[in-house]
């Protein structure tokens, strides 16, 4: 369901309290989370991306604990989760959303690891510098010119370069 256009009276009538308590909560210093729940198809997002265009000035981090899974399948003999297991699964579905919201080289030492996306760019480059590198060994190795490198031949020319 697509949040819905309020321009309608009858509907912004309704949803302008919501506004004003989510209002007054952001003014409030001691109020650090706000939380908006509800049943399916309550008009949660359309509150909420109502009061974000209203308000474009506060900084949002929108996480969804939105869970698809049948209720009674959840609560099915042997599989109902105790309430401390699901209170881990809420954190932790929490924390991987706040985290993806930031680079992962702000949180180095996180267990959340994202699936890093290598640009076609990255890899040219790679396999560019490993040619050049093979091809910098060959030369150096295979072509003999590592006997030619003599510290003599370095102290000449010093002495050739220095007299300018």
């Amino acid at each position: 369901m697509r949040p819905r256009c309020l321009l309608l009276k009858r509907i912004w009538k309704g949803v302008r309290p919501y506004l004003n308590s989510l209002k007054s909560a952001i003014d409030d210093p001691d109020i650090t989370n706000i939380a908006l729940t509800g049943t399916y198809g309550s008009d949660k997002s359309t509150i909420i991306k109502t009061f974000q265009g209203q308000y474009p000035q506060f900084e949002y981090l929108n996480i969804s604990l939105a869970s698809f899974k049948d209720i009674k399948e959840a609560e099915a003999p042997g599989k109902s989760a105790s309430g401390g297991a699901l209170e881990r699964q809420l954190e932790i579905s929490i924390l991987q959303q706040i985290f993806y919201h930031v680079r992962p080289s702000e949180i180095p030492d996180s267990r959340f690891k994202r699936i890093v996306n290598i640009t076609a760019g990255k890899i040219w480059g790679f396999a560019i510098g490993l040619i050049m590198w093979v091809a910098s060994i060959l030369i150096l190795f295979k072509a003999n010119y590592v006997n030619h490198l003599n510290p003599a031949g370095y102290l000449l020319l010093l002495l050739i370069f220095s007299q300018f």
